[in-house]
């Protein structure tokens, strides 16, 4: 995504707020939307053309669309009452209020999964039997005003008392087994923070797209969420069981167990956090950092729809000042000196964080004896691409045509970045500067590194091209200040 010339209005470091998993992957909305409530009456949200009558066509008697997970084909007429409604909460409202809330979905899982064997107390009595001799009470707490996910998930851990917290977001499917692999890990050790594999649900036919269990969570120099592919060391301990835990350096923040016990006794969310962002990076640095573990569990598998951009409004307005906010608890709590980063790329978090209070936030650190950032880069993002005091980090310069190597995103909503020659700026230059690392590889923001790629055509040319770091050979580049300048790059 190539960042505007100018601030957009709801907007972070320039560029519209991004946040993976849990939350919404995209822009907030371009104009407030009202709430589906109006001092208990029901609203219109979209533009007049439907009633409450059309949306709730279906008299909370869903038909039965997309068993088996698949997808939901509309004609054209039902795609035209399904846009109308979209806005709401950006998924189809007209596609899910036709699917059964317990519809039919595939077994997901690894045939290794499949035959694990699970604690006696993890099965019985089962949920079912529990149903038909018991009222299973399902508690709902509302507050007045909007307080965020952060505030809105700590009441609901200060009501519960079963052993473990489950935390999932509203717009999730649950697969055959997801449960058991989780509670049955925690079992084994309470410390440990445990996930499942997140499948896609599509926004808009609702279709089970089934994900990959070769990623874990990680982040770049902005704070945000990203998946990175899995290192090469953990590829190699898994092929011996594919169904093993994958350590993962941040959890996406959505879905994941934890014992209660634990989460109280480690702090629960940092409480001064508001609405959303960066809770998910805090609690899995302080996890780590003090004797913790978090996992991704291939054995359990839940879907989640991805919601392009926020159907709600950050309250006054102020979602950049919201992130900010909580971007500066996290640095300036665990990050240590690895928060410089973070503040060039967020020059305007300096007033801000001249009275942000983290007292208690520290001392919290302090009493749980957790180790420093310096420790969780070393042991557990091995692979990350964070500046070491040992590495380079800087500009790549042909010096006689003061050109610069840049690492730029590419068009927007797209994945790929481009890799080109460039006037050198001044200053601080996220996408002009690198990483070169002991190891002798040339990193850069979003985890990726300068490789030299053999193309198929015009004879097997070497080029230079920008991929994801996976430590192969091609990615090893030796420094030599005698090279010719007509080989430099």
């Amino acid at each position: 995504m190539t960042a505007p010339s100018k601030p957009m209005a709801d907007s972070w470091i320039g560029r519209g707020v991004q946040v993976v998993v849990g939350h919404y992957n995209g822009n907030l909305p371009q104009e407030k939307l009202r709430n589906l409530t109006d001092g208990g009456n029901f609203v219109l949200l979209t533009d007049g053309k439907s009633s409450s009558e059309e949306i709730n066509a279906n008299n909370f008697n869903p038909i039965g669309w997309g068993e088996g997970g698949a997808a939901v084909k509309l004609s054209k007429e039902e795609e035209r009452l399904s846009d109308e409604t979209f806005s709401i909460n950006q998924f189809s409202l007209y596609v899910s209020d036709r699917i059964a809330l317990n519809r039919s979905l595939g077994d997901y899982r690894k045939p290794s999964c499949r035959s694990k064997k699970y604690r006696a107390f993890l099965k019985y009595p089962t949920l079912d039997e529990a149903l038909r001799i018991l009222p299973v009470t399902v508690k709902v707490l509302r507050t007045k005003q909007r307080v965020g996910l952060i505030r809105a998930r700590l009441m609901g851990a200060q009501e519960a008392t079963g052993d473990v917290l489950t935390f999932l977001d509203s717009h999730c499917e649950c697969t055959e087994g997801w449960l058991e692999p989780l509670l049955d890990r925690i079992k084994d050790n309470r410390k440990f923070v445990v996930c499942p594999v997140i499948d896609v649900i599509n926004d808009r036919t609702f279709q089970y797209q089934k994900g990959l269990d070769m990623f874990r969570g990680g982040f770049n120099w902005n704070l945000q969420f990203r998946w990175y592919s899995l290192p090469n060391d953990i590829v190699k301990h898994r092929l011996g069981d594919p169904s093993s835990p994958i350590p993962s350096p941040t959890m996406a923040g959505g879905l994941f167990s934890i014992d209660r016990r634990y989460f109280e006794e480690l702090g629960t969310y940092d409480h001064e956090m508001d609405i959303w962002g960066g809770e998910n990076l805090e609690i899995s640095f302080r996890i780590w950092q003090c004797g913790g573990r978090v996992e991704i569990l291939p054995c359990s598998h839940v879907g989640h729809v991805f919601r392009h951009i926020s159907p709600h409004d950050i309250p006054g307005n102020s979602s950049g000042k919201i992130l900010d906010g909580n971007m500066i608890r996290v640095s300036e709590v665990w990050m240590d000196e690895w928060k410089f980063l973070f503040y060039k790329l967020a020059p305007q978090t300096a007033k801000l964080r001249s009275i942000v209070d983290l007292s208690e936030r520290i001392e919290l650190r302090r009493r749980l004896q957790c180790k420093n950032f310096k420790w969780y880069l070393k042991n557990v993002f091995t692979d990350h691409h964070m500046p070491m005091e040992e590495d380079f980090f800087g500009r790549i310069s042909a010096e006689a045509k003061r050109l610069c190597i840049v690492n730029r995103p590419g068009d927007p909503g797209s994945k790929k970045h481009q890799l080109s020659m460039a006037p050198c700026t001044l200053g601080f230059d996220h996408w002009q500067f690198w990483i070169y690392s002991t190891d002798h590889r040339l990193k850069s923001d979003e985890h990726m590194c300068l490789s030299a790629v053999q193309t198929v055509h015009d004879g097997g040319k070497w080029t230079v091209q920008l991929k994801e770091c996976l430590g192969y050979d091609n990615e090893h580049w030796d420094y030599n200040r005698q090279v010719p300048p007509n080989l430099i790059l």
